[in-house]
């Protein structure tokens, strides 16, 4: 990730590439006007930008980096050498979590004043324009909105007009997005219809942008093939799908142990039983030793009943089934004792946690 630098005198200059480490930071947000006057890499490299029209937009950038007592900002339009394929490649993919990690995003909305006046209205004069501008109709600022903890929203002035929580109704009104989704509630909580809903009507320079700017929002990844068309989407459709449905055959396991933990008909018994029959709490802390036969009754004889597919692998870093028995899957054992019914159930209950998991689907 390439940042500005900005100095005590208000000059900007560019970073080395931050891989980790990366300084607190603010980023921008705006809509693109003609290509040939946006700031590019290149013009700051050469320090021919200041000539350009939008320069005033980067002007405005840095100085409220400042004002928030922050060094370095981040700006679509010239922090990527889009002549550079790779990079631009890494920055597409990378770009929602940039903005999510932003200590600061500002939106310029060139398309709002505080400036002009309207005598007899109840309401400012910017709200109206607020509410149909055009930032909101574009498919890359989708993510903008919803990633970043704090958006500030300036007009085109240069003047606050308040952040994604102040003007939570208006931007609800003129987005259909919901006020947690504003306020940052997990994604992955919200439907895959309704987050679709969200991008439908907002349009992109590029076709295939239509999809790129959307990973982020689906929290999927695909390779960019810029000249692909429509085909873009229906790739991103085909990995949301992918996604989507290994994380419902995850959280349909993670159920089914849980209810295994307040059966009373017996189930526990028979399951304690299966435990100590080959399983991995009676084998070698080396994971490797781990026996195939752990679980295998569970889901070949009680599993189809609860929607999680006998006979066939998955692991969460290939949504693609691969042949191979789910009595493969194992989990790190955190005591040795056999005997103890406690410890197993212990075992069990941190089965069910996201971070005591462990999908064996071959040599670990």
């Amino acid at each position: 990730m390439r940042l500005l630098r900005i100095d005590e005198s208000g000059g900007l200059c560019f970073t080395k590439d931050f891989i980790k480490d990366v300084p607190r930071y603010a980023i921008f947000s705006h809509t693109w006007g003609d290509d040939e006057d946006e700031v590019t890499f290149a013009d700051l490299k050469d320090g021919s930008g200041k000539l350009k029209a939008s320069y005033v937009k980067i002007q405005f950038c840095s100085e409220q980096t400042q004002k928030d007592g922050l060094q370095y900002v981040w700006v679509d339009t010239c922090c990527i050498d889009k002549a550079n394929y790779t990079e631009l490649s890494e920055a597409i993919t990378s770009m929602f979590r940039w903005y999510r990690n932003a200590t600061e995003c500002y939106v310029y909305l060139s398309d709002v004043s505080t400036r002009t006046c309207q005598h007899g209205q109840d309401t400012p004069s910017w709200e109206s324009a607020f509410r149909r501008g055009r930032w909101f109709t574009r498919g890359w600022t989708l993510q903008e909105l919803v990633a970043p903890r704090s958006v500030t929203f300036f007009s085109r002035d240069g003047d606050r007009l308040g952040n994604k929580n102040t003007l939570g109704q208006m931007i609800h009104e003129a987005t259909g997005i919901r006020y947690d989704a504003l306020r940052g509630a997990p994604l992955s909580d919200l439907g895959i219809e309704e987050r679709m809903r969200w991008a439908a009507g907002r349009d992109t320079k590029k076709q295939e942008d239509k999809a790129y700017c959307l990973l982020g929002i689906f929290d999927v990844f695909m390779p960019l093939i810029y000249g692909e068309g429509d085909h873009a989407f229906t790739r991103l459709k085909d990995a949301i799908n992918q996604c989507s449905e290994g994380k419902l055959y995850i959280s349909n396991i993670r159920t089914y142990f849980l209810s295994l933990l307040t059966d009373s008909s017996g189930f526990k018994k028979q399951l304690l039983e299966s435990l100590n029959d080959g399983s991995p709490f009676t084998q070698s802390k080396n994971i490797s030793q781990v026996s195939k036969g752990t679980f295998t009754w569970v889901f070949r004889e009680k599993a189809p009943d609860h929607g999680i597919a006998d006979e066939g692998s998955y692991s969460p870093r290939s949504p693609a089934k691969s042949p191979g028995s789910l009595a493969g899957r194992a989990f790190s054992p955190v005591s040795t004792d056999e005997e103890s019914d406690s410890q197993h159930f212990q075992l069990l209950q941190w089965l069910c946690n996201d971070d005591g998991v462990l999908w064996i689907t071959g040599n670990p």
